[in-house]
């Protein structure tokens, strides 16, 4: 009869290990799917940054390679009057013109300056993105 009983505690603690130990495996995957679930939605949320960085740089470079078509253009604009200064007011006319392609060459050197500032940011990003999808 003590044997019977012993035998009756060990089955009966054996079952409360497995039950206790089926309800931690349980919550464990619960967390890990919640966690995951966060993990993914927070590297989403980051590739949704990173592409709009991306976009705005290609605008950017847009942006850049109009501003160097007009100073192509304003260059070509003022090669006629380097060569036929005749009066004053060709003069002064020019001076203003030359004042204004300083301004633009000025401008176009900010936005080359920015343009590069925001290539190396792109590779920068590209990296990041291989690192966070190499985690998944």
């Amino acid at each position: 009869e003590i044997f019977e009983d012993q035998q009756r505690q060990k089955d009966d603690f054996t079952k409360e290990a497995q039950v206790a130990m089926e309800n931690t495996i349980e919550e464990l995957e619960e967390s890990l799917t919640r966690e995951k679930s966060t993990f993914e939605d927070k590297l989403k949320a980051v590739k949704d940054q990173l592409v709009t960085e991306v976009n705005n740089n290609k605008e950017l470079q847009l942006k850049k390679d109009s501003l160097e078509a007009k100073l192509v253009n304003i260059q070509k604009a003022l090669q006629p009057l380097h060569t036929s200064i005749a009066s004053n007011d060709v003069s002064v006319t020019l001076s203003s013109m030359l004042k204004e392609k300083e301004i633009l060459e000025s401008k176009l050197a900010q936005a080359l300056d920015s343009m590069n500032k925001m290539g190396s940011k792109e590779v920068e990003i590209k990296a990041k993105i291989s690192g966070l999808e190499s985690c998944v």
